[in-house]
């Protein structure tokens, strides 16, 4: 799934880099609470990634859960 197809989206997407440790924790806990959410990969999806750097003020922080 890209971030273009989620603009009527209504549940919780998790902007991540499917490397980094803290994704897979926080994907982890999410899955153990059974909260349901999308995961956008920024290393594919450029616009994911600009989003990500627009909400955390030029930072790519990951996990950016929105």
């Amino acid at each position: 799934m890209t971030v273009s197809d989620l603009r009527h989206h209504d549940e919780l997407v998790v902007h991540a880099s499917n490397w980094c440790p803290d994704v897979r924790r926080s994907r982890a806990l999410l899955d153990a609470a059974c909260v349901p959410y999308v995961s956008v990969d920024v290393d594919e999806d450029q616009a994911a990634a600009e989003l990500v750097r627009r909400l955390q003020r030029g930072q790519r922080p990951m996990p950016t859960l929105v």
